[in-house]
């Protein structure tokens, strides 16, 4: 009884009951995130920079349903997500179960942290809320702590959902307009995005088939983080902002 339970216990790793939909009157099996390969080496990355700081506890500021705290939760003694989504917490909190999160806005949550992350969550705030949005991550950190902060990079098309992307230049002058009393130790860009896979993946991802080879897929995954995780001004897609907060 117990290894059967065992079995089933393991395939709950993912959601995979809810693959299975009904779409345009056809019977899906499966979803496809043609940017899935992008975000995987994005998110390891900063997963990787999060673990060099070995932190002993952790802020993530719009942290959706959890992702990079799914990764960062066995390392890490307290993890907390802040997000003002009820749906992403729900979901936050089934997948993440040794993380803490809560339903609110991240400027009233006691106490600080070593290490605060804000993760493509900047584009989403208005203008005129940006200076005070940086203000509270540094009042979420504690002295001598670290804030990672990320954005699209104006390589990439303006989402509808976006109020900008950013460059350098851009990113640089509102953290200094902030006025928190932090260093800004890196910036980097990261991700770029070949002509020819874009092309691959359009060829073998489509409205009308899904072609998935495993040999395929790990060659090009190997290529992704090897070859493709470091990127520069002119084809980053992502900005990462690495901040220490003064002691």
């Amino acid at each position: 009884m117990a290894d059967r339970f065992e079995l089933q216990n393991a395939q709950y790793q993912f959601p995979y009951h809810y693959l299975p939909h009904l779409e345009g009157g056809q019977a899906r099996r499966g979803r496809s995130l043609r940017w899935g390969r992008e975000y995987l080496c994005y998110l390891m990355l900063l997963a990787d920079k999060v673990r060099a700081l070995a932190p002993l506890s952790l802020l993530d500021v719009g942290c959706g349903d959890g992702r990079l705290l799914s990764l960062l939760a066995p390392d890490i003694p307290a993890c907390q997500g802040v997000d003002l989504s009820e749906g992403a917490i729900r979901f936050a909190r089934a997948f993440v179960p040794a993380a803490s999160f809560v339903v609110a806005d991240a400027a009233s949550l006691p106490g600080s942290f070593d290490v605060v992350t804000a993760i493509e969550v900047l584009e989403h705030v208005p203008d005129d809320g940006v200076t005070g949005f940086l203000q509270m991550l540094g009042a979420r950190c504690r002295a001598g702590g670290t804030v990672i902060l990320s954005v699209p990079s104006v390589n990439v098309p303006l989402n509808k959902k976006h109020f900008r992307h950013y460059d350098r230049d851009l990113l640089e002058r509102q953290l200094a307009e902030a006025k928190v009393a932090w260093r800004l130790e890196e910036v980097e860009y990261v991700y770029r995005q070949p002509g020819w896979l874009t092309a691959m993946d359009r060829l073998v991802d489509n409205k009308y088939f899904r072609l998935e080879i495993s040999a395929l897929e790990r060659a090009l995954w190997q290529h992704t983080w090897n070859r493709l995780r470091h990127a520069g001004p002119g084809d980053g897609r992502h900005l990462v902002a690495t901040l220490r907060r003064a002691g």
